[in-house]
């Protein structure tokens, strides 16, 4: 049902009025399923999306399987291990070395922006955390659909919590390390583990609602841990509400002037993840190509 529908809409403008004006518990209720059914559907949307089913928009449920492959995902092969593509020295490694390739201070590691200031005459002042200001003459506002998209989106709540155990005891009991829960905090457990490096371990995966609950706990440990400023910031992809995407969808990728615009939200496939920033990238990279092309040809 929900598979069918998703291969109906393109991931690249997914635009359906119908699914965009529903949220997705009122898109599954419509067909009619089972309780249970109705439990899983909000377990993984919660696990994968980071939203309770009841708040997250259809459109952006039923188009997050073909545009992440979710539905693959969900249909494990036995395994049900998540790192069957990982880099032992961290993704990190990967955005060193490409920009290792640049003139030095192209790029710019761990200036996350704090605040920026705007005021008549002197432009914009960004200041990152490490107190840094980047001046800048002049900046455009955004065309009206670009805006109302920043202001819809909305970052849920997601966080993971990693169990490590000397051997993977599930697998030697004969099962296959993929959990769901209809209770507590977590929503699933997931294999994480590297046997070539003999390490061993499930994730878990608190979000939504109840992992904004485990996060308020007053107990010490855990507040220690929820505290931290990274946590709970959530899923790789922000939510829009109802019929924002309808509206102002197709206004996602475009480019403003000589502005572009990339990043794994902007993907049309594998949005949240790597490979939606590397897709994202490519195309950002055509865009500006095909740009400086057009110049010299005037």
């Amino acid at each position: 049902m929900c598979e069918a529908d998703c291969q109906a809409l393109l991931c690249s403008n997914p635009s359906d009025p119908a699914l965009d004006s529903l949220s997705f518990y009122a898109y599954v209720q419509s067909r009619n399923v089972s309780p249970t059914a109705i439990a899983t559907a909000s377990v993984w949307t919660r696990a994968m999306l980071g939203q309770a089913s009841m708040s997250r928009r259809c459109t952006s449920s039923t188009t997050a399987a073909p545009a992440t492959g979710l539905s693959r995902c969900a249909a494990t092969d036995g395994t049900a291990r998540s790192t069957s593509a990982s880099a032992s020295e961290g993704t990190q490694s990967f955005a060193n070395t490409m920009a290792a390739d640049l003139p030095a201070d192209t790029v710019q590691f761990g200036e996350r922006v704090d605040a920026i200031l705007q005021s008549p005459g002197a432009g914009s002042i960004v200041i990152s955390r490490t107190g840094r200001a980047i001046r800048a003459k002049k900046v455009p506002a955004l065309p009206p659909k670009k805006q109302l998209l920043v202001d819809s989106f909305r970052y849920v709540y997601y966080a993971k919590v990693m169990l490590v155990f000397r051997s993977a005891w599930w697998v030697e009991r004969g099962y296959c390390g993929l959990v769901q829960s209809f209770k507590g905090p977590a929503s699933i457990y997931w294999d994480t583990s590297s046997p070539r490096d003999g390490k061993y371990g499930l994730t878990a995966f608190l979000a939504g609602d109840s992992g904004r609950q485990w996060a308020q706990e007053k107990n010490v440990r855990k507040r220690e841990q929820a505290d931290e400023e990274l946590l709970g910031w959530g899923f790789s992809c922000p939510a829009l509400p109802p019929g924002v995407l309808t509206l102002a969808g197709d206004a996602l990728r475009e480019s403003v002037g000589n502005i572009h615009f990339v990043g794994t939200e902007t993907a049309a496939e594998w949005k949240g993840y790597m490979e939606g920033a590397v897709r994202s990238g490519r195309r950002g990279a055509r865009e500006v190509v095909q740009g400086l092309n057009r110049n010299r040809r005037l």
